[in-house]
């Protein structure tokens, strides 16, 4: 039994799979998790209200993560 367990050699999964330079990179999407979105620059002066736009957003979600916690108990 065990000779022919030795004889039936697996082919490795790897033997398939081309060299890394044959691979079109360009064909590859990049999922939604991968992409930024860029609408426009911020100025210097912008930047102070954006910056406080989003501390108002954490605190909301920091709020909202406090309550759930609480609720769960």
């Amino acid at each position: 039994m065990q000779q022919q367990l030795d004889d039936e050699i697996t082919p490795s999964p790897f033997e398939d799979i081309e060299d890394e330079e044959d691979i079109d990179f360009s064909q590859v999407t990049l999922s939604a998790h991968g992409k930024m979105k860029i609408n426009c620059v911020i100025t210097e002066d912008e930047l102070s209200e954006w910056l406080k736009n989003d501390v108002d957003e954490v605190k909301k979600v920091l709020d909202t993560d406090k309550d759930f916690g609480t609720t769960r108990r």
